[in-house]
């Protein structure tokens, strides 16, 4: 949360909790498993992350850079 988003996260396998601070408190926003996408919310501003990913599991990810991510859309426009 609060620090630069590198690209999206794409999950194979295990489970990562979503949290964010507010007011002091640690707050629990979802759980991504295998299937899911994490950082779309930053793709959009690829500004800093909205939230913190914490695996609660062992994890297989894979991270898809901005610029990788962005040759891919220019590719495939439809």
């Amino acid at each position: 949360e609060g620090q630069p988003t590198p690209g999206i996260w794409l999950i194979f396998s295990g489970e990562v909790e979503l949290t964010r601070r507010h007011q002091g408190n640690v707050v629990r926003l979802d759980d991504q498993a295998a299937g899911d996408i994490i950082g779309l919310l930053s793709m959009t501003t690829r500004g800093c992350a909205f939230f913190t990913a914490t695996a609660t599991t062992d994890v297989d990810a894979l991270l898809l850079p901005w610029e990788k991510l962005d040759a891919v859309l220019r590719a495939h426009p439809e």
